[in-house]
């Protein structure tokens, strides 16, 4: 069999190719990258073993092109596709603290300061409260920049690195 001929080969090389476009074409790239999931990976794999281990590492895959996307997204200037998209991914997983200052960003650029800083308050308690730990760097970061007001955060650069976007390492 050859790779191309399996999804996740095709996925891996999609997201790799948008680490090197443009804004738009990044999101044409990882839009095609994530129409290739269908489900819960492993999911048609018998036993329990491999999808409960090796599903992880394959969802966190997705988990990122996802944030990715949604960078991408950002970066063009649509804030309110951007909003839809990270909402639904903050509210499946809270604890991700990159998503969640994406959605902070995203709120912020669109006038919703106060929206921006409740989205910090409930991913910061879902941290404490699950994992016994304070907001890391990039969400403390967003926040202040949030709380300064700073016309960083509002500005649409476009050709801002996504390797740096807002703080925010992919």
């Amino acid at each position: 069999m050859e790779k191309e001929q399996v999804d996740l080969h095709r996925f891996r090389r999609l997201v790799d190719m948008a680490q090197n476009a443009g804004a738009m074409r990044a999101c044409e790239l990882l839009e095609d990258a994530l129409e290739l999931w269908h489900g819960p990976p492993l999911s048609g794999v018998a036993g329990q073993w491999l999808p409960s281990t090796a599903g992880v590492y394959l969802e966190e895959e997705r988990l990122s092109a996802l944030e990715e996307h949604a960078t991408a997204t950002l970066e063009t200037g649509r804030v309110r596709d951007a909003i839809r998209e990270l909402t639904s991914l903050v509210v499946e997983h809270p604890l991700r603290e990159r998503a969640a200052s994406l959605l902070m960003t995203a709120l912020h650029r669109e006038g919703r300061r106060g929206d921006a800083l409740t989205v910090f308050r409930d991913t910061r308690r879902h941290l404490v409260q699950e994992l016994g730990i304070e907001p890391g760097s990039i969400l403390r970061n967003t926040h202040q920049k949030i709380l300064s007001d700073t016309h960083e955060i509002l500005s649409r650069n476009t050709h801002a690195p996504r390797d740096d976007f807002m703080g925010v390492r992919t």
